[in-house]
């Protein structure tokens, strides 16, 4: 109870603070109140959070283990620009990057402007083959006795 308590101060800190200080613990609620900003007509301050996320991950580490880079992705979605977020996406599937691709493709708030761009639609569709693959070899894996066996999870949809 305490932990949430504790975060929605943070939140709420984060609405009233004039000058927000972006870090990699709140990078991710930054974009997230952004949104939030934005629906409430305070496009400014979104615009002034966006900004200083994207200046906090110009110094930080790029994809590759536990880099940022696909942290630009939302900001430049919530910034109206389509092309900087694709490129960044494009650049992310590149080196590998799949984690938490299912919310992007299909739940994260920040990423609705550019949803149904075929080339995020064809990313996401490319990322879905990737995974296909991936779960065949570790099928074949378990088949041939290299791995115990993984219990099949439902479909999504």
């Amino acid at each position: 109870r305490s932990n949430r308590r504790q975060r929605q101060m943070c939140i709420r800190d984060r609405l009233n603070d004039d000058e927000p200080n972006v870090n990699s613990s709140n990078i991710y609620i930054a974009t997230h109140l952004a949104i939030l900003l934005t629906n409430t007509g305070e496009q400014e301050r979104a615009n002034l959070l966006l900004d200083r996320s994207l200046t906090y991950l110009q110094d930080q580490r790029r994809l590759r283990g536990s880099g940022f880079e696909i942290w630009e992705l939302p900001i430049y979605a919530l910034q109206g620009k389509p092309k900087k977020a694709l490129t960044v996406l494009r650049q992310a599937i590149d080196k590998s990057w799949r984690n938490e691709w299912w919310v992007a493709a299909h739940h994260d708030p920040a990423l609705d402007s550019i949803r149904d761009e075929p080339e995020f639609r064809a990313m996401m569709d490319e990322i879905r083959s990737d995974m296909a693959v991936q779960l065949e070899r570790v099928r074949a894996m378990e088949r041939n006795g290299e791995l115990a066996s993984i219990p099949e999870l439902p479909a999504a949809g």
